[in-house]
């Protein structure tokens, strides 16, 4: 059964007008995406900086107004949806920001913090609401005496576990987690990952994991969606990302480090700079970069064509 279904999905926001400019410019930060997700599933978002991966994340859960498209949930058009008709799927719909130390209120004690969706969709009644929180905190490794605490006092892995416990309050079936092990260090994002996989079989949860490494990625997900420029470049199950296709893949794939000094390397570097999303090129937005471009991939707009079994590319030279 699937959860989640996005289809032509565009976003663009308008950036500040310059001196001299008559009119301000219009980036396009996604354009025209569609997927979907399964129940229990977790889809893998990868791309450089600057793609459009934290603006999907943001329209999937209403935080930002889509300009135009769908969004999907449970059969359910939620793409027009008002605050107050979204509310009651808030509790659903959930997100793992970045930076815990953002996220998190540095006035507001963590107990405080987690009893607060709570208190908002009146979930829990009141006498149970310690209870509860004490019972999210032992299940992301914290210990009770954790509520009486102000989010300085926890390192970056800790405040990324009440930033988990957080989501997990109100029982949702969907979490969006956008970067959320980025900003820790290896031996950290390997207990946060290791985490986050027990939570999802344990609570049956679809999931959402978005990141800059392919490797991780590949580790968590089911299915891996490559994006660039707001666009998705290929869908790839995750245990068949070394027959990535796309050339853009390809070459996220050769920057992964080989902990093997010895190991021959066969890196494929991309060239040049990303274009800007306010002036995107004509035709293919990698041919700019792409070390197979010819002259009529900046003239056609290739479409996601599927290959085998649900793996899809958006390239006609391969």
């Amino acid at each position: 059964m699937r959860i989640l279904e996005v289809t032509d999905l565009v976003k663009t926001f308008k950036a500040k007008r310059r001196f001299l400019k008559r009119s301000p410019e219009v980036i396009c930060a996604l354009n025209g995406l569609s997927f979907n997700l399964d129940e229990g599933e977790t889809l893998g978002l990868v791309g450089e900086s600057g793609c459009g991966k934290s603006t999907l994340a943001r329209c999937l859960l209403k935080l930002y107004p889509v300009d135009s498209g769908h969004i999907v949930y449970r059969g359910r058009d939620i793409t027009r949806l008002n605050p107050s008709q979204m509310k009651p799927l808030r509790c659903e719909m959930q997100m793992i920001f970045q930076d815990p130390s953002a996220s998190l209120n540095p006035r507001m004690k963590i107990g405080n913090a987690l009893m607060e969706p709570l208190v908002v969709h009146n979930i829990v009644p009141k006498d149970q609401r310690r209870d509860r929180v004490t019972e999210l905190l032992n299940l992301v490794g914290l210990h009770a005496d954790a509520m009486g605490k102000y989010p300085h006092e926890f390192s970056g892995g800790q405040r990324q576990r009440i930033g988990i416990a957080r989501a997990l309050t109100v029982n949702p079936r969907l979490i969006v987690a956008d970067e959320a092990v980025s900003a820790l260090d290896i031996s950290i994002q390997a207990q946060i990952i290791n985490l986050m996989t027990d939570l999802k079989a344990r609570f049956n949860l679809s999931m959402i994991f978005i990141a800059h490494d392919l490797k991780v990625v590949e580790h968590i997900a089911d299915r891996i969606l490559v994006m660039y420029l707001g666009k998705i470049m290929e869908v790839i199950h995750s245990d068949e990302i070394k027959n990535a296709r796309h050339p853009y893949t390809k070459c996220l794939l050769s920057a992964v480090p080989v902990p093997d000094p010895r190991a021959a390397s066969h890196r494929q570097i991309l060239k040049g700079e990303i274009p800007s999303p306010a002036n995107l090129p004509a035709g293919c937005v990698f041919h700019t970069r792409c070390p197979i471009a010819r002259r009529e991939c900046a003239q056609h707009v290739p479409g996601l064509r599927e290959i085998k079994g649900g793996h899809q590319v958006a390239c006609g030279l391969v």
